[in-house]
């Protein structure tokens, strides 16, 4: 093989590479979210006996919005939104790791 085959297979397993990376640990950034969510679903649950605006109880069942979006082939942008305890959350990563908003 020439070097810059050579080249291109090792930039294709380092994408790979921080492609996984980056992937496990925006999953890891979800699970701990996701604790923090239903426990604060939970505090709030025991703190409230009358809701004042809303029951809390119209947003079980809901989703907390992850998703990935693809910008170009290859990059993609990971995103979340929630609502935690009484304050929202919006989080993007370019794959997981740099931080964009």
């Amino acid at each position: 093989m020439t070097w810059p085959l050579w080249l291109g297979l090792l930039l294709a397993v380092a994408a790979a590479g921080v492609s996984a990376y980056g992937c496990n640990r925006w999953a890891d950034a979800m699970r701990v979210l996701t604790r923090r969510l239903e426990a604060a679903r939970l505090d709030d649950r025991a703190r409230s006996a009358s809701p004042v605006r809303f029951d809390s109880r119209e947003l079980e069942g809901l989703p907390l919005w992850d998703a990935r979006v693809t910008m170009l082939p290859g990059l993609a942008a990971r995103v979340v939104d929630s609502y935690i305890a009484g304050s929202g959350l919006l989080q993007a990563a370019i794959l997981g790791l740099v931080t964009v908003a």
